[in-house]
């Protein structure tokens, strides 16, 4: 049964946010974007270049951002403060290496607003998923927590980056947003490979779960393989879209469910063509949802239980 996600959109819906941005105390000089959601042109600490060191974004929407043409790296740094993204490259090609994002959401304390990314790739226009846009890019050995939405995002046809050896924390935030740690939709490409991943759960009203991994019409041949998921999560990893291999993960759920529809699923396959091979899931009530053969596994609890 395919469960309802509460999916990061390309474009703010009205009536999706339940509170507007609180306003900050700026510490650096906040550059228009050009890029704009909720019908504000979007701010950021620094367009275009590369970044190494502190980069605190504090007062702006983006850290760093990299529009349509631009190259970039982003290697050994830190940052931080920025309510809306903290890395975004959109029609870009960026790399995000080894480094720390951390606190991106709404200030003094997150609200259940749909913003508060740390790293997004999108080939997106102002009203929506632009498919004149390429953009692609690394995100290798970053370590990412404390964001209001989601961790890594890949979104829209056009839009391909390789996801390998990151640890990315879950949201912590049950009771105010169904966050997601890594997710890639509408047509996006990627591979996700080796990261260490922190699972997240929805305990407020509302038919929503959140996850660990979110793959939502990712594109064909999209990759998720040799992640070790952990913490408490609704889905531990969603697969809807068509040929998607999901192979050789370990989806362990750990602590008290709280979903108040009982979502507690491991590995759910809701698309065609997907192969869903080798995956251990342990502390799931549904261990694996529309998966059948595969040479997966179950693993029992400390008690016995699943």
């Amino acid at each position: 049964m395919r469960k309802l996600i509460l999916v990061l959109t390309v474009a703010v819906l009205a009536g999706l946010a339940t509170a507007a941005p609180a306003e900050q105390v700026s510490a650096v000089t906040c550059t228009p974007t050009g890029y704009f959601r909720d019908a504000t042109n979007l701010t950021a600490a620094q367009i275009g270049g590369d970044v190494t060191g502190a980069l605190n974004a504090t007062g702006c929407h983006i850290g760093v951002y990299y529009g349509p043409g631009a190259r970039g790296t982003v290697s050994h740094a830190e940052i931080f403060g920025a309510s809306y993204f903290g890395v975004v490259a959109r029609g870009a090609e960026v790399d995000v290496l080894h480094s720390s994002i951390h606190d991106i959401g709404d200030s003094p304390s997150f609200t259940g607003a749909q913003h508060g990314v740390a790293i997004y790739f999108a080939s997106v226009g102002n009203t929506g998923c632009d498919t004149t846009l390429t953009t692609t890019g690394r995100v290798v050995g970053n370590h990412i927590w404390r964001y209001q939405k989601n961790g890594i995002t890949a979104n829209c046809t056009g839009t391909a980056v390789e996801i390998r050896n990151n640890v990315v924390a879950g949201a912590d935030l049950s009771l105010i947003t169904a966050a997601n740690s890594v997710q890639l939709a509408w047509g996006a490409f990627g591979t996700v490979e080796n990261n260490l991943i922190g699972g997240n759960q929805w305990c407020g009203p509302g038919n929503w779960s959140a996850t660990a991994v979110l793959l939502y019409g990712a594109d064909e041949g999209t990759v998720v393989r040799h992640n070790n998921i952990r913490g408490n999560s609704d889905v531990g990893i969603h697969g809807e879209g068509d040929g998607l291999l999901i192979d050789n993960n370990r989806v362990f759920d750990d602590g008290t469910d709280c979903n108040v529809n009982g979502y507690d699923y491991g590995v759910g396959n809701w698309g065609s063509n997907n192969v869903v091979t080798n995956n251990k899931v342990r502390g799931f009530d549904t261990s694996y949802d529309g998966v059948t053969g595969g040479k997966n596994k179950v693993i029992p609890g400390p008690n016995g239980n699943p």
